[in-house]
């Protein structure tokens, strides 16, 4: 199921010199109010069409614009985050067996899901934690897998700041 952000056109654009991107509109208004570089990154990439839709690709992230549920829950367009921890999953030819385990967070991992944007931000769990090698830095962490995203435990990092968001959307483009 997709989660909808309403999204207001008349939100400012912003440059981004770290990729020479832009991130405008609805977009911005939904990276600013959910959590920013730390939950979406970058942008790493221009708006552009994809699949009828436009959209734009972000480190972690993927944001869709779906101009047709405008007035659905609002008067504005509707921004949804794409399912790239789904897609980055099927690309590494990762699957989990269904287990009690696979639906369920806990421990830093929930805390993080909650407090950051929950299902409407990372999806529902689609693996249960597990050690695992980042295709990111090559090194192993606790690893939970979401539609939306893919969250790393770093234990060497501060408390408060150990989870860390895995960079899917660089990792799809073959970018860092």
């Amino acid at each position: 199921m997709l989660e909808y952000f309403n999204a207001s056109p008349s939100s400012p654009a912003r440059y981004f010199p770290e990729t020479s991107r832009i991130v405008g509109h609805d977009f911005l208004k939904v990276w600013n109010e959910y959590g920013g570089l730390s939950t979406f990154g970058y942008p790493i990439g221009p708006e552009r069409i994809q699949n009828g839709l436009l959209v734009q690709q972000f480190e972690r992230a993927r944001m869709e614009l779906h101009p047709e549920l405008a007035g659905a829950g609002g008067p504005h367009p509707s921004v949804a985050l794409g399912l790239i921890g789904v897609e980055r999953a099927q690309q590494l030819e990762l699957a989990w067996e269904r287990s009690p385990n696979t639906g369920q967070v806990s421990g830093d991992f929930l805390a993080y899901w909650e407090n950051k944007g929950s299902e409407r931000v990372f999806g529902l769990p689609i693996s249960p934690a597990a050690d695992m090698v980042s295709p990111s830095d090559g090194k192993t962490y606790r690893t939970q897998w979401f539609e939306r995203a893919r969250m790393e435990f770093h234990p060497e990092l501060p408390e408060g700041s150990r989870v860390v968001l895995g960079l899917l959307g660089s990792e799809m483009q073959g970018t860092r």
